[in-house]
């Protein structure tokens, strides 16, 4: 497998990029257990360019030699009193506190298995100011399970209008003083 390289995206190179990270999210998404449509990826392009000026916006693409994308991740910050939409109660420990949220995770069939996901996560996550990161995934994603594997823990769910159950996930991200 040629070498790759995790980097963080400007938002000028976000709205530069998104066709090509549109395609990725297309390709990923496609395949079960989510078999996502054009609409989805064009959805998803569209909430990516208004997401990226949002408070604490990061995105980091992975790239093969040459410059082509592979993946990518990106997250926001949600505020103290922000929380999933249509999920259940956010829990009791997180309440009160900023959480990164991230958004996406995608990586391209071939490149998976590789240390690319954990790669994107770690930068996505790193020096990260708020406290706590959420995510939702679906459950019967092959993510789901590497998630366990990170850490992370189910603290809910929700039911997502054209994408169905998803499980929420909470990690600390750096001790809260309570």
């Amino acid at each position: 497998m040629t070498a790759f390289s995790i980097r963080p995206l400007s938002t000028q190179e976000v709205a530069d990029r998104t066709g090509e990270l549109r395609a990725i999210y297309a390709q990923v998404y496609r395949e079960p257990p989510y078999n996502e449509g054009e609409q989805h990826a064009d959805d998803f392009a569209r909430h990516l360019v208004d997401q990226s000026d949002e408070v604490g916006f990061r995105l980091v693409t992975a790239e093969a030699s040459g410059g082509s994308l592979v993946g990518f991740s990106y997250g926001l910050t949600f505020p103290a009193n922000r929380w999933w939409r249509n999920a259940d109660d956010e829990p009791q420990l997180i309440r009160g506190h900023p959480k990164f949220a991230i958004i996406e995770l995608a990586v391209i069939s071939p490149w998976r298995r590789h240390g690319i996901g954990t790669a994107l996560m770690s930068r996505l996550l790193a020096d990260r100011p708020e406290p706590f990161g959420t995510l939702c995934t679906n459950p019967a994603s092959s993510a789901r399970a590497i998630y366990d594997a990170w850490g992370w823990q189910q603290v809910g769910t929700t039911r997502q209008p054209n994408i169905g159950h998803m499980d929420v996930l909470v990690k600390a991200l750096q001790p809260t003083g309570d």
